[in-house]
């Protein structure tokens, strides 16, 4: 049940890439700092979610994003779709909810997914949250539903989000935008928080945050082999906030030590 003190942090992988050597190896016995716990890797499935603090307005301005890569189209009456290399044809049209909306890309231009190629305006009521800079990686893997509560309005509800990608708001900040659904009593101004679910990773080999340091791509974990602590390079994947994925360097059943190498502090050793 979404909450307003909902507060998950997420992380995707950056993609695959070669783990390093080892950059530490000391006895267990003389380690830089005192080993509280340990951490055994397992499997398990992780379901990101990213949560936001948002605002009821209507009237939200919104970009259209290509969904694939491809070649833009858009006609004399304004309908506009991305062809893709396989020939399909993806319909860009939106609902009469959408208004003022504009093509920012020529007819025939190539596309990238994810590229801007249209504004428009939601006239309904719609929840605008705030992405940051370091939140906005998340969105390279498009989100799969999102739900939403409203200060003061009743529970948590499912609502649609205007486009798969963060896009820039009226007031210069990047934000993600979700339709407040017609049976959700609200008015503009009202704050809300707003939970983005991405897709399972499933059957992953996964570690508690606190066992690794780092959040994206490249991290390092300190793993237990006999009597010794070596400090291991590892790539990371999604993380639920609680757990996180391993993408390579460590197999099921490692024993790695918490606090994680960053946790010891840098001066330590």
């Amino acid at each position: 049940m979404l909450g307003a003190t909902l507060t998950v942090v997420l992380a995707l992988a950056l993609g695959a890439c070669s783990v390093r050597q080892a950059t530490n190896d000391f006895p267990a016995a003389t380690s830089p700092a005192p080993r509280s716990s340990s951490a055994t890797v397992t499997r398990g499935d992780i379901t990101p979610v990213l949560s936001l603090n948002g605002t009821v307005g209507a009237g939200v301005p919104v970009a259209i994003t290509a969904p694939r890569d491809g070649v833009f189209h858009v006609d004399a009456r304004g309908r506009m779709s991305i062809t893709t290399s396989d020939g399909t044809a993806l319909d860009l049209t939106r609902p009469a909810a959408y208004t003022a909306i504009t093509a920012t890309q020529a007819d025939g231009a190539s596309v990238v997914e994810g590229l801007p190629v249209a504004t428009a305006v939601y006239s309904g009521f719609a929840i605008s949250a705030p992405v940051s800079p370091e939140q906005l990686l998340r969105f390279t893997s498009a989100p799969v539903s999102a739900r939403a509560q409203v200060s003061g309005a009743g529970g948590p509800f499912d609502c649609s989000l205007l486009d798969p990608r963060p896009s820039s708001a009226a007031d210069g900040q990047t934000a993600v935008g979700c339709a407040v659904p017609s049976t959700q009593r609200v008015i503009a101004g009202l704050t809300a928080v707003l939970s983005v679910r991405f897709p399972t990773t499933h059957d992953a080999l996964v570690l508690p945050v606190e066992a690794v340091a780092g959040t994206a791509g490249d991290g390092s974990v300190y793993v237990r082999q006999g009597d010794r602590v070596v400090e291991k390079d590892v790539v990371l994947g999604a993380s639920d906030g609680y757990r996180i994925a391993i993408l390579d360097g460590l197999s099921e059943g490692d024993t790695v030590v918490i606090p994680s190498p960053s946790l010891l502090g840098a001066d330590d050793g």
